[in-house]
């Protein structure tokens, strides 16, 4: 049977993770540590990783292909290559009206399916999906 949880949580391995838990996921995430673990783990086949229907029901049900996370967080990473000149922060603010909790994370880069840009995630949006 399929199950999901919040991305955060899974990468927290809490059900409620403490601001304390996320910031010590921000410090892993950004290359100290278990980065790389981290990242072959959410690639196995047996993860999908979704934005979170709870939050952006606009979105629901759109599957991620999980590339990477940034080394730049919501502040100062650029929707959509900087074209737009407003950050991932100011764009989910503008196009959803979500102000995110954890802009201060790294974002999850996600390749389209076309291959030719790269989108950004935050975390707190996205969902994981595996089996028991």
């Amino acid at each position: 049977m399929a199950k999901k949880m919040p991305l955060l949580n899974f990468l927290c391995q809490k059900d409620e993770p403490s601001v304390k838990d996320i910031l010590i996921l921000r410090w892993k995430l950004a290359g100290h540590g278990t980065c790389k673990e981290v990242i072959d783990e959410l690639t196995k086949p047996c993860y999908k990783i979704m934005v979170s229907d709870d939050i952006c029901p606009n979105l629901k049900g759109r599957e991620l292909c999980f590339t990477d996370f940034t080394n730049t967080n919501a502040f100062n990473t650029y929707a959509f290559g900087g074209f737009l000149g407003v950050s991932v922060m100011q764009y989910f603010y503008c196009k959803y009206k979500l102000k995110l909790k954890y802009p201060y994370l790294p974002l999850m880069a996600h390749t389209v399916p076309s291959g030719h840009h790269v989108e950004y995630h935050p975390l707190e949006l996205l969902d994981i999906h595996f089996e028991n």
